[in-house]
This record gives structure tokens, sequence and C-alpha cells, in this order.
């Protein structure tokens, strides 16, 4: 059952048991002491409805970076720009209620219970988590706007928009550069946190036929040194980088900026910024902050009291092999809306005091989530002034019937867009009420920075926007470059996403003139060495032939010197007479033999005579030849033959010393052979 009090104030019971029984009067006295309390807006003129929002922040607990504290005064602030507005919702004023939701799912979902039995009619929040707490806004189609919220599920309900938009919105924006500097071949090296967005920033390319070469996980540091993991090691990234260099250029970074550093350290030290042929991009969802920008470059734990920027050319060359796709800074003028934003954090229904050690030393600091707060009561209010300006004339059912119709008021808010952020910039929701966010490109340029909280940082360099991306009705934003400000690329030239010829040199055509020139070179080379082979074995077979046929043993005629055929001779020897007598006496009778002179020495010399023409055989050519080559002590030397028509003379060595056989052992006389068994006695 639906009940609209005297203020207008819409109360929805249907389906609920005891605890929204007689809400008319609990709604009533709840206006009463929003009233009491002092809400901005309800001292403005009347307006004819009373709608209340339900707020969500996270003041206390442990959430991590929780925001309630710093940014709540942008939601009173925006709720009293629009009930004092004339233009948009002339005839509805805006009320709130809120509550500490302590970063608890279970917190949060039983006051968004509790707030739709009491009438509240869109959430705005929670913080952190806020997939289950969308699923029960949806069960009665109420609207949820979160401002800092991580669920990616949620995107799917269509009752749910998001201003803060998600890590994988900058993937969107990471396909812009790439195609822009025609990267169209890279690598995607993520940390455990963001894996969903490597997964959506690979899905992307493949829709836009570019190649991921590799794909790897890394965990975090500070992970791996706390549970002992091999990660841990100092040679990790070195490994991990020698791994995947020979087969890419570029490479997109997903993580931390200390787990950027130690990647571009390990790259450093293998030399790949050394040719500039390498590039890193770097995606951080942390809006731009310039007092922050040496993060990327220099670690924070290395700032110490006295911070020397390095000014060596490695490390230069390696600054500027780096791009950062990062949350666009706010204009100047967002400056102002942060201090009211504190002024209002001090009023009620909030009344947060400011500790006193802040007092006139320094702000609170006021993060971007106050915008995106800020954004989305506005562009709840703008969507639901749009869809109530269709309902002329306006009743009670009439406007309990649109503002109870989550998915209507979410899909007017995306047709709504884009509009002009209290940032400065301007925000465009997705198909899926996903805020695409505004990114620029951070590089390494010269510049005056100054760290204005540490005046012990001086540098000549930092990394500073060189060109943002624009939103569009296209899927993907449009990458424009600051005309201004060029990126100083390394060595000069923009690095290409893989070598000329290709990663494995197959796109480089071989050159016929250096393959003609090699089977040349090949085939004149196998040529010769078979000529080689052919004249070494060619000639050893014509000197075998040779010494066959006697060109080496044969001996020519006039060669011999004192050779008398008609019977024996003195053999000239070195002995006298007496002594060869003697010899003869202890050796063998064999001091009478022919023998000549052959080339200055004594040889003995055997005819062998035939009655007719005889032709020497082959195969008596070859013993020749083995007789020629054999050589023994106990034998005498076969020097050769001379061979005429009808007769040959042996000759061979004259042994003057006598046959080493026993006298008794020999029948007749050796004529000069010391050993009877000479293969040459015929």
């Amino acid at each position: 059952m639906l009940f609209i009090d005297d203020f207008g104030f819409g109360v929805s019971c249907s389906g609920v048991e005891g605890g929204c029984g007689g809400m008319r009067r609990g709604a009533r006295v709840l206006l009463l002491a929003l009233a009491a309390l002092g809400l901005p807006g309800l001292a403005t003129p009347f307006k004819e409805f009373n709608l209340t929002i339900g707020y969500l922040p996270s003041i206390t607990g442990e959430l991590r970076g929780r925001q309630g504290l710093a940014i709540s005064g942008a939601m009173t602030m925006a709720l009293e720009e629009i009930n004092n507005s004339t233009e948009i919702l002339p005839d509805v004023r805006l009320l709130m209620v809120w509550n500490d939701t302590r970063g608890d799912t279970v917190t949060a979902t039983r006051l968004i219970t509790d707030m739709t039995c009491s009438g509240v009619v869109a959430f705005f929040g929670p913080e952190g988590h806020c997939h289950t707490e969308a699923i029960v806004a949806q069960a009665r189609n109420l609207p949820m706007i979160s401002y800092k919220c991580s669920d990616y599920k949620t995107s799917s309900l269509s009752n749910f928009a998001r201003l803060e938009p998600p890590d994988t919105q900058a993937t969107k924006s990471v396909i812009s550069l790439l195609r822009y500097y025609r990267w169209n071949k890279f690598s995607i090296l993520y940390e455990e946190p963001w894996d969903t967005v490597a997964l959506t920033l690979e899905n992307h390319a493949k829709k836009n036929n570019m190649t991921v070469n590799h794909q790897r996980t890394v965990i975090d540091g500070f992970k791996c040194c706390e549970e002992k993991m091999t990660c841990c090691a100092p040679g990790f990234w070195y490994q991990f980088i020698q791994e995947t260099k020979n087969r890419t250029r570029i490479y997109v970074f997903l993580g931390s900026p200390s787990g950027l550093i130690e990647m571009m350290t390990a790259m450093e030290s293998l030399q790949l910024f050394a040719k500039g042929e390498y590039m890193v991009i770097f995606v951080d969802m942390v809006t731009y902050s310039p007092k922050e920008a040496l993060k990327y470059l220099i670690k924070t734990e290395e700032r110490g009291l006295q911070v020397t920027c390095p000014s060596t050319p490695d490390f230069k060359k390696r600054a500027q092999s780096l791009l950062v796709v990062v949350s666009s800074e706010p204009t100047r003028d967002y400056e102002n809306f942060t201090a009211r934003v504190r002024e209002y954090n001090m009023m009620k229904p909030f009344a947060f005091e400011l500790p006193a050690v802040f007092e006139n030393k320094f702000n609170k600091f006021v993060s971007i989530y106050a915008a995106y707060l800020y954004d989305s009561v506005r562009l709840y209010a703008l969507a639901l002034d749009m869809l109530l300006k269709n309902e002329k004339p306006l009743t009670q059912k009439k406007v309990l019937e649109v503002v109870t119709n989550g998915s209507k008021i979410i899909a007017t808010m995306i047709r709504s867009t884009p509009y002009k952020s209290i940032s400065g910039m301007s925000v465009r929701l997705d198909e899926r009420a996903d805020s695409e966010g505004n990114f620029s490109v951070l590089a390494f340029k010269p510049t005056n920075f100054s760290d204005e909280y540490n005046n012990n940082i001086n540098c000549s360099y930092s990394m500073i926007p060189v060109g943002h991306f624009q939103q569009s009705s296209r899927e993907f934003p449009e990458y424009k470059l600051n005309p201004r400000i060029p990126i100083d690329w390394p060595d000069n030239v923009k690095p290409e996403d893989e070598p000329s010829c290709g990663f494995l040199n197959e796109k480089c055509p071989k050159d016929d003139s250096q393959i003609t020139s090699l089977v040349v070179a090949g085939t004149l080379a196998v040529t010769l060495f078979c000529v080689l082979v052919v004249t070494v074995s060619i000639y050893r077979k014509w000197k075998i032939e040779q010494e066959i046929e006697g060109l080496l043993w044969k001996i020519d005629p006039h060669e011999i010197v004192g050779y008398y055929p008609s019977g024996l001779v003195w053999s000239p020897s070195k002995l006298s007479l007496a002594s060869g007598i003697s010899y003869e006496s202890r050796c063998c009778p064999q001091i009478f033999a022919t023998t000549a002179q052959f080339r200055g020495n004594v040889v003995r010399i055997k005819e062998l005579k035939f009655s007719k023409k005889k032709d020497i055989s082959r195969d008596v050519m070859k013993e020749m030849r083995l007789l020629r080559e054999l050589r023994h002590d106990n034998l005498n030397s076969f020097i050769g033959a001379v061979v005429e028509p009808l007769r040959v003379l042996l000759i061979t060595d004259y042994c003057a010393k006598g046959s080493l056989y026993p006298a008794i052992n020999i029948k007749k006389p050796d004529d000069g052979y010391c050993n009877s068994n000479n293969p040459l006695a015929f």
C-alpha cells in the first residue's frame, strides 16, 4: 500500500509486516525532525511534493579509503542548490536521511530495508561493495546511484548507476591510445586485483583486430614477501621480462606504482630502453595530482629528507619510455568546490568537527569522490525533472509512479548525458549506466616541479599531461594531443609495436643477390671439392700405374756403370783382398759377384736372359713394385730393373758382409746374396 502524507512524502508499505504499519504518521514525524535539524533546503519556498532520498556513507569501520567524513557535505550542497532552483524540479523538494554503513554489507542491507519501509525513493551509496544492496533496492525497483563502488556485477542491474568510473572503463582509453599510435601488438602484465580489467582489455583488443602477445599475472610484491613466495626474489621481474622481451615491444601494466617501478628497473637492467625500442603504458585510476607525479618514477619509500631526481641519460630514456593513463585532474575551479564541501561537512545534519591539529594549519583533503557524489544527486534530479515534465498536470499518483520506477530513471539518466561535471569535465554514462570517466595521458617532460608540502623535492622533469580522451557517442573515446606539449620520444623516434622485419624476421623478403652469391659460392666450393677428390684419386691411381709399369722401378741402362756382362769381376770393396778372403772364410764364398755402379753406389746385378723377346706380365710388375717398397734389415733391398727385349737386369743392394745363414746351410755360393731366402733369388 502507498501513502502520501500532508507534506507529499511517499511511503511504500506493500508486503512489509509490522515495521511499516502506521507509516503515515511516522513519515510526518521524520520530516519534522529533519526540519528541526536544519537540513538545507527546508527553508526554501513551498513546493507541492516532498521526496526523501537515502544517503549511505561509510563514516567509521574498517573499510579502506572510506570517504564519508570528507565528502558528505557535497550531498547537502547539491540538495540545497536543487531545492532553491526554479528550473530543476520546481514542484518537488528533495529531503535526505542518512546513516553510517561502516563499510559492512549486512549493516547496509538492513539500513536499505528500513529506509525503504520509511518511504525512501532513491539511494546514494553505499561505499565499497554494493551488489547485494543494489539487488535489495531492485526488489522495489528503486534507483541506486553509487559514487564509490567497485562491484562489477552491479553494472548488469537496470536500477543501478555508477558515477565513479570503474577500472574497466580505463581500458577503452588504453585501446584508443594504442590505436592512435598504431600499436596493434602489445603485452598485458597485471597484478591479481586487476584480472577483470585485464580480461576486459583483451576483449576490446580482439574486437579491434589487435594482437595480445602475452597476458600474464604477477603477484603484488608485498604479498610475495609477506607469504615468502618465490616472487619475492630480487630476480623475479628480471626473469619475467627476459621471457617476453623477444616477442613484444609494447607493455601495458595494470597494478601499483611500486610494481611499475620494479618492472621498469628490470627492463633497464636488460638494456631494453637503450635503443628506444620499448614502451610501457601504465593505468592509474587515481586522479592525477602534480605533487604526486613522481610516484611513477621514484618509489615513495625512497623519498627521504632530500630527494634528488636522477638526471642520467639512462634514467631519462627510461622515463621517456613511459606513458600513464590516469584520471584527469579537475579544473582550477574545483578548489572552490572542495572548500565549500569542507564548510558543509561541519554543518548539520553531519556536523563533522575538524580535528584540533588541523585548525589554521591544514585543510582536510577532499577527494574526487565529492564530485561524484555531487554529480550523482544532480544527475538524478535532472532525470527526475525530465520524467515529471512529461506528466503534466502533476498529481501525487503520477509523482509516485515516476519516482518508484528505478529502471526508467536510470535509463533517463543515460539519455541525459553527457553533462558538465562539477569537476569541470564532461561526463557520459554508457549503456550500462557506468560513468566512462575522463582520462589523460602523462609523459616525461621538463617542468619546474616542486612539492608544496615538501620543499626538499625539486626536479627539472616530471610526468605531466600531454593529451586527454574526449568522450563521444562512439564506443571508444577520441584521443586528443595537446599541440603545445609534444611527447619527447626516446631517441626522438616513436617506438613501433614490432621490428620492421617482424619478431622472427618473417616480414623481410630475402635478398636474391645474396642468395645467388651464396648459391654460386656453395656450388663452386662443392665443385672444387669434387675436382680435388677426383684429381687426388686419379693421381694416386696414376702413380700406382706408373710404379706398376716401371716408371719408378724401371732403370735406364745408361745409369749402370762398370757392368761387364762377359763374366764375374772383382767386387770393388773397401776391404782388402786379404780381408775379403778372411771374411769369406768366416761367412760365405760371395766375394766374387756381378756388381756395378748405380748413381754412385755399388749394386749387385743379376742378369736374366731369354731366347726370344719376352714381355713382363702385369703381375710381375706388381710384384716388383711391392719388392721395391719392401724394407728389412735382413733383406737386400730391391732397387729396380733394366728391361731389354732379350734380357732383364735385376738391381739390388750389394751385401759385402755375407749371408746371415751359417755356411753349412749353403749348398752353393750365393753370388753375393746374404740371405738365401731372398725372394729375388730366381
